[in-house]
């Protein structure tokens, strides 16, 4: 099969796709309604007051820390940690990060943190890690 013709199949199986519905007799729900479903509560307006009912607040809380958050941080403290260059992970930056986040979905949250936690692998190869450069981030390129 040449190039051109597995791109028409593709083209062609992304449009099956994307105008098939429930309706057309499958009953099983699609990954986005799955999704949806999952991360519905988080995508309330409410859902920070939610968590503060909690106990657990993305600002200051005049409650205080607990005595277990307490210990934590100290054991976390007491550990070395490096902080990656060159992100806001350091000084700060970090604190600021979070408060900009505060309001912001779920989507907007996970896309931001992952980011930070887990590079893309182009990403680091950019910043010099040769090993790297032979491999290329995809996503949803094909539909």
């Amino acid at each position: 099969m040449s190039k051109i013709q597995l791109k028409r199949l593709v083209a062609s199986l992304c449009r099956k796709n994307s105008n098939s519905s429930p309706a057309t007799g499958s009953n099983a729900p699609t990954d986005q309604e799955s999704r949806d479903g999952k991360s519905a509560k988080y995508r309330s307006a409410t859902y920070e007051t939610f968590l503060a009912t909690k106990g657990s607040f993305m600002a200051e809380s005049e409650l205080e820390v607990t005595e277990r958050s307490k210990e934590i941080c100290k054991m976390l403290l007491d550990e070395k940690q490096t902080i990656p260059e060159g992100t806001i992970f350091q000084n700060d930056r970090f604190r600021k990060a979070c408060q900009k986040l505060q309001s912001k979905n779920e989507s907007r949250v996970i896309q931001d943190i992952s980011r930070l936690i887990v590079p893309a692998a182009e990403t680091l190869a950019t910043c010099g890690a040769k090993n790297l450069e032979c491999l290329v981030e995809r996503c949803l390129e094909y539909c």
